[in-house]
């Protein structure tokens, strides 16, 4: 599941570019937000890639969270002898940082 959010994360970065590149060719086209109907093929690729990007970061989102709680639960299975302590992951975000804290 963590390949799936890595493959979704640089779809994601891919496609958002992609979107921006094409949006500014579009506010070219169209300096007045008024585009004439052979500038609709520009609108289209840009929309097609937003949509792309957004699909991309929802899989990201979705491959993590399965990946990290598959990981978690994996760590929690007592694999020895009786313990009083689980084994916890805590996922731990901030603006601009994301990390895993864990204990065992």
């Amino acid at each position: 599941m963590l390949g799936l959010a890595a493959v979704g994360l640089v779809a994601g970065i891919t496609a958002s570019v992609l979107a921006r590149d094409e949006k500014a060719d579009l506010d070219a086209a169209c300096p007045t937000k008024r585009c004439a109907p052979d500038d609709s093929p520009i609108a289209d690729a840009a929309n097609r890639c937003a949509t792309v990007s957004t699909i991309g970061f929802v899989a990201a989102g979705l491959g993590a969270a399965v990946g990290i709680g598959v990981l978690a639960w994996l760590t929690s299975q007592a694999t020895g002898a009786a313990t009083t302590e689980r084994a916890t992951i805590t996922l731990e975000l901030a603006p601009t940082s994301a990390w895993l804290r864990e204990r065992f």
